[in-house]
């Protein structure tokens, strides 16, 4: 028996704090036994490795805070990625609202009525909505759709379910655009060079050679834009629910998800 095992302590520590050495415990002298001093030395061990980052024994449960921090730091570019790659379909699937609400008022309401008048208003009406339409709030949806749409389908590279239903919606959409710039723009130009014209026979010519195929084609375009419409929200749906933890019905913050494991671990 050595004189350290003796004062009670142990092998590693100078002072006789471990607590389990005797029934004074202050300067480790009442310790009956050198092994109880050697006892009290791994009680304070182990009371030291649970302090982390006051104990010079710590090393394993310090080393996982900057791997803690940096699993944050993962987190939220993650998130912000999530976030930018949602706005860009919430935007693509607004805008798209915007141009199939526009075509479905033409094909349900604005030709419809227009059907009623006669030659001359009719030839005069829709001459001047088709100026007045060529103006930035129009344009910027109109192309704004097809563009947001096709950023989207980038954005969402790592997540194929959403993104194979905003592919759907690009091609109702590149298909929309092409009837719009190929049929019903063409139209609108025959109809603006024709003029106001003189007699009512001339009229009803005009309006004979532009308004069943421009409805037509309307129809068409408004049925191929509400397909979008409903493509993106299916991937807005699905894009929602992705983000969501397995087997939880909504999705929990990084810093909940770090409380919760700090409270298991006490």
């Amino acid at each position: 028996m050595t004189a350290d095992a003796v004062n009670g302590n142990g092998t590693d520590y100078t002072k006789g704090t471990e607590g389990t050495e005797g029934t004074d415990g202050a300067d480790g002298t009442a310790g009956p036994t050198g092994m109880t001093g050697a006892t009290g030395a791994t009680g304070a061990r182990d009371t030291d490795s649970a302090a982390g980052a006051n104990s010079p024994r710590s090393g394993a449960a310090g080393a996982d805070k900057p791997a803690g921090a940096a699993g944050t730091a993962g987190t939220a570019g993650t998130d912000a990625r999530r976030t930018g790659a949602g706005g860009v379909l919430v935007a693509a699937t607004v805008t798209t609202g915007l141009v199939a609400g526009l075509f479905y008022a033409y094909a349900c309401s604005v030709m419809p009525a227009l059907a009623r008048s006669d030659d001359r208003v009719f030839v005069e009406v829709v001459q001047n909505v088709n100026d007045v339409i060529q103006n930035p709030v129009f344009l910027l949806a109109f192309t704004g759709a097809p563009l947001l749409t096709a950023v989207s389908a980038w954005r969402l590279r790592g997540t194929p379910r959403p993104r194979r239903w905003v592919y759907a919606a690009l091609l109702a959409h590149g298909l929309a655009f092409l009837v719009t710039v190929a049929l019903n723009i063409p139209l609108n130009d025959r109809l603006a060079e024709a003029g106001t014209p003189a007699t009512a026979a001339g009229a009803s010519a005009v309006r004979e050679e532009f308004e069943d195929p421009w409805v037509a084609w309307n129809v068409v375009r408004t049925v191929l834009s509400a397909c979008a419409l409903g493509l993106l929200a299916r991937a807005l749906v699905l894009y929602g629910r992705a983000g969501r933890p397995a087997g939880s019905g909504r999705q929990t913050s990084a810093y909940l998800a770090s409380a919760a494991g700090s409270s298991a671990r006490r």
